[in-house]
């Protein structure tokens, strides 16, 4: 599912997010308070067994005829399977099978570091990185081409949803 080999800018890349961009919204059990959601973030934040990433999302054809000044990328988090469950249990976190829609959770648990991790994307966050600021970015691992367009086709998906336009009177 992944590979070592580092591949720069190039789509499927997976860097480390030093910023800790990726949101957990639908995951947290307690979303729709923002007191409690804002403290689990923070204790989510602080647990350094989660990392923090970018994906690389960006059209193979775009990139490679050198096309734009910007790199499409959406945040995600390589989180242990152990460490998810801990949040599981504890209420903290809802079972990620349960999360909503805009959460990317396609991907099998994989092999990681020596450790087992779920990767998970949030769709909403979508965004770019200029290309000169990905040098800065440290390379973990690429996602095989599978599913790279797999993560891909999801984003497509969820920007293709039929609005409520749809069902106006």
């Amino acid at each position: 599912m992944i590979t070592q080999t580092i591949k720069g800018d190039t789509p499927g890349s997976i860097y480390k997010d030093s910023e800790k961009t990726f949101e957990f919204f639908g995951l947290v059990k307690d979303y729709l308070d923002k007191i409690k959601y804002k403290s689990v973030c923070d204790c989510l934040r602080s647990d350094e067994n989660i990392i923090y990433i970018w994906a690389n999302i960006n059209g193979e054809c775009d990139t490679a005829q050198d096309k734009y000044t910007v790199v499409r990328v959406i945040p995600g988090a390589l989180i242990p399977c152990d460490v998810y469950t801990e949040y599981e249990e504890k209420g903290t976190l809802k079972s990620i099978n349960s999360a909503g829609d805009y959460i990317y959770k396609e991907l099998p648990p994989f092999e990681f570091e020596g450790g087992e991790y779920y990767l998970i994307f949030n769709m909403h966050q979508c965004t770019y990185i200029e290309r000169e600021n990905l040098t800065n970015l440290e390379v973990c691992f690429a996602l095989h081409r599978k599913y790279y367009l797999s993560l891909r086709q999801h984003l497509a998906a969820d920007y293709a949803k039929q609005g409520i336009d749809l069902y106006k009177k």
